[in-house]
């Protein structure tokens, strides 16, 4: 029986989450895009063993809503999970398991399975806002799983010829994929398919033969046909592949056969893979399957970036100069992502960075990495490319720290900036080297400091660095060649930029923004309020200032905690939309509580700072310049809000990364 129904499984202890997936789905049950099936569809008067049975028969995608209760139920671990594995493993049906509350998941069967999960955090332990954006990814994925081959096909099927090296190889590898094909039409038609068995080994005896794998070959029983090499390094093969289940062109990265015997690079090699497949951002690949063996051959799976990697990009010209530091900027939030995470790559190269189709990058290969639940790796060798990589790196890399990661993509700026392969004359003399790139005194400032030799001398964050980098880029694009104070620029250490403090019941705070000390002119000459003329400088010094207005979600949170009336929202909409309604004895008080709970210090801004952080460098008269037809790219106004307030970050930030300065509330 043909599978093409979503079977969701759980406990009845957790039907209110059941209920808020059931809501996720309902548009593409609506469009006719998935079929939902759990045990509320169950007609009155039908025995439901025979109503289960035959969902689990039709079952292409399951989700498990995983719970103690979920975990302890004999009906679903005796009935429902042993079908369900067993089409995972067979015929490619997706288990999705979702941890709903805590459990001993990691003890469980499904524990190879990747959660849908950040870090594998329960559903109770994340925000209302994480929650919601973690269903709606679970809606994405099956939505993907059901799409119809014919519906995706025709746009990929240009890309499924297997780079042959040779005739000979050829036949084999064609052979092997008409050996594949007879075996699934004789099983789909329930004959013996022993014979073909046999020749499929056969055949791939004689393409593996000096134990390599070559184009047309397969790994995981038929399911991934290998296209062509996408990279080779010291330890692992990165193929180009076909995955006839998902039927999607994906990455394979293989560990190399003789080191398939050496526990310790294998653990190296997995734990980067799951540590990867962890961290669930736009900026990182994605891992798709973070285990698999075939025979002696260790793998996992990734999606596959038809862009390239960073290096040959910029050194076939394939990206501007001029925006080849966002690049830098968007690999920087990334690794800020993985670094609150507790994971250093300790790798960074430009190779490391992969492109998609729009050129937009994503950070991979985390062989490398040292996280929270490791050791460093090794204490005795070296890591890393030896040119990007830290000193540390090279010689204590049990130690590296997020200053390597900084170092490194640092390094990846130069050699971006610099267009050619970089020399051994970057590190004997760093400060002669930058003077050599054509970019401004304000952004070679900012990469010297982050190429310091000694550890402590660096920025101490990656968000410092990039807050750092981010400025001197906006300053450099306006013309400018030093930063606002026309001295290098100098940001305080703690608490770190673009990080939320924790607060004490385990939540997160505010985003914050270090900015820079710097003096600029206030005020207006021409304005018709008599407050704001003469136009006068201000000197101000370094402070932070929250990325986004505060949110009724984040006020919310203070008044539960306070015992506090919660502000109307005049029926506009709570959780992410700007809090209003609120006096500045309120607004004195959320700041004295948030210091209380995080032991830092919170205030409210003066109006020199609050014009300060605006203009973000700026003289005209909005933050990106003086034409008012663009206000609507970065501000919410009486032109185009609609009587209304919106969900805060919807506009364009300034060139600080401040969102809704010009309007909102």
């Amino acid at each position: 029986m043909s599978r093409d129904q979503v079977f969701i499984s759980y406990s009845r202890v957790d039907a209110k989450w059941l209920k808020r997936l059931q809501i996720h789905l309902k548009p593409l049950e609506r469009e006719g895009k998935i079929e939902r099936w759990d045990d509320t569809c169950i007609q009155p008067g039908t025995p439901w063993p025979k109503a289960i049975q035959h969902a689990l028969a039709r079952a292409k995608v399951a989700v498990l809503l995983v719970s103690a209760d979920f975990l302890a139920s004999d009906f679903i671990t005796e009935n429902e999970l042993p079908p369900l594995l067993a089409a995972a493993e067979t015929e490619g049906a997706r288990i999705l398991p979702v941890i709903v509350s805590p459990s001993q998941f990691e003890a469980s069967p499904l524990a190879r399975f990747q959660t849908i999960n950040p870090l594998n955090k329960p559903l109770t332990a994340l925000r209302s806002t994480e929650r919601e954006a973690l269903w709606v990814r679970v809606a994405n994925i099956i939505k993907q799983a059901l799409t119809p081959i014919e519906d995706t096909f025709p746009t990929i099927s240009g890309n499924l010829q297997p780079r042959y090296r040779d005739q000979r190889l050829r036949a084999f590898a064609e052979a092997l994929d008409a050996a594949y094909q007879r075996r699934d039409e004789l099983i789909m038609t329930c004959q013996d398919a022993t014979a073909v068995q046999d020749e499929i080994l056969h055949l791939r005896r004689q393409l593996r033969e000096g134990g390599q794998l070559r184009p047309g070959d397969f790994l995981q029983n038929g399911r991934y046909k290998l296209l062509d090499t996408l990279g080779r390094g010291g330890f692992a093969t990165i193929w180009k592949s076909f995955d006839t289940h998902r039927h999607e062109v994906v990455a394979i990265k293989v560990l190399h056969g003789y080191h398939a015997d050496e526990r310790i690079r294998r653990e190296r090699f997995f734990r980067g893979a799951r540590q990867m497949a962890a961290l669930h951002h736009q900026g990182i690949v994605r891992v798709l399957e973070e285990r698999l063996e075939d025979e002696n051959y260790h793998c996992f799976v990734m999606e596959y970036l038809a862009g390239g990697d960073f290096h040959q990009a910029v050194l076939h010209h394939l990206i501007p100069p001029d925006e080849r530091l966002t690049v830098i900027l968007a690999v920087g939030e990334a690794l800020q992502f993985a670094h609150e995470r507790g994971i250093i790559h300790r790798d960074i190269k430009p190779a490391n960075i992969v492109l998609d189709e729009q050129q937009r990058p994503k950070l991979t290969d985390f062989d490398l990495v040292r996280a929270r639940d490791t050791t460093g790796g090794t204490h005795t060798s070296a890591l890393g490319t030896w040119i990007y990589a830290a000193p540390e790196v090279l010689s204590r890399p049990q130690d590296a720290g997020a200053p390597a990661d900084i170092y490194g993509l640092a390094m990846t700026a130069v050699f971006a900036l610099y267009g050619a392969e970089l020399s051994v004359e970057v590190i004997r003399n760093t400060a002669s080297f930058l003077e050599q790139l054509a970019t401004s005194p304000a952004i070679k400032g900012v990469l010297q400091k982050a190429l310091a030799w000694e550890v402590a001398e660096r920025y101490a964050t990656m968000a410092e660095f990039c807050q750092a980098l981010r400025t001197a880029h906006a300053i450099t694009e306006q013309g400018v060649s030093t930063l606002p104070s026309e001295r290098p620029l100098k940001l305080p250490k703690e608490p770190v930029a673009g990080l939320r403090d924790q607060l004490k019941d385990g939540s997160l705070g505010p985003w914050m923004v270090w900015l820079p000390d710097g003096v600029f002119r206030m005020g207006q000459d021409d304005s018709p309020y008599g407050d704001e003329k003469p136009a006068h400088e201000v000197a101000v010094s370094t402070f932070s200032i929250g990325q986004y207005p505060v949110t009724f979600e984040e006020y919310d949170k203070f008044c539960d905690a306070t015992e506090r009336k919660k502000p109307s929202d005049s029926g506009w909409g709570r959780e992410t939309r700007p809090v209003i309604n609120i006096s500045w004895e309120d607004a004195v008080a959320y700041c004295k509580w948030l210091s209380e709970q995080t032991g830092e210090h919170y205030r409210l801004l003066t109006e020199a700072e609050w014009e300060y952080a605006c203009r973000a460098t700026s003289n005209t008269r909005y933050c990106y310049g003086d034409d008012e037809q663009r206000l609507g790219e970065y501000a919410w106004y009486s032109s185009n809000a609609g009587g209304k307030t919106h969900p805060v970050g919807e506009k364009l930030p300034n060139a600080w990364q401040l969102y809704d300065m010009h309007g909102n509330v």
